[in-house]
């Protein structure tokens, strides 16, 4: 068994939409820019030298124009 973390930073910048709407009216709209800080706290289990498991959760702690985020994440390692 091995703990793990690990933190990710991810940023997306803003869009802009312009053109017309069913009726001919010129629309735009506009979606600022956000960030996301998250913790990714896990646990690492090797079956083998070859095979392992990881497991944990993706908790968002800060933020700009993002929603709350907390998400399980698992995956299976596999050396040859």
């Amino acid at each position: 068994w091995t703990l793990v973390g690990e933190v990710l930073y991810e940023q997306a910048g803003g869009s802009m939409l312009r053109g017309h709407d069913g009726q001919g009216n010129a629309e735009r709209r506009e979606s600022a820019s956000s960030w996301r800080l998250s913790v990714l706290p896990a646990v690492q289990y090797h079956f083998s030298d070859r095979v392992g498991l990881i497991a944990g959760l993706q908790v968002g702690v800060r933020g700009r124009n993002t929603t709350a985020l907390v998400a399980p994440q698992v995956a299976i390692n596999i050396g040859f």
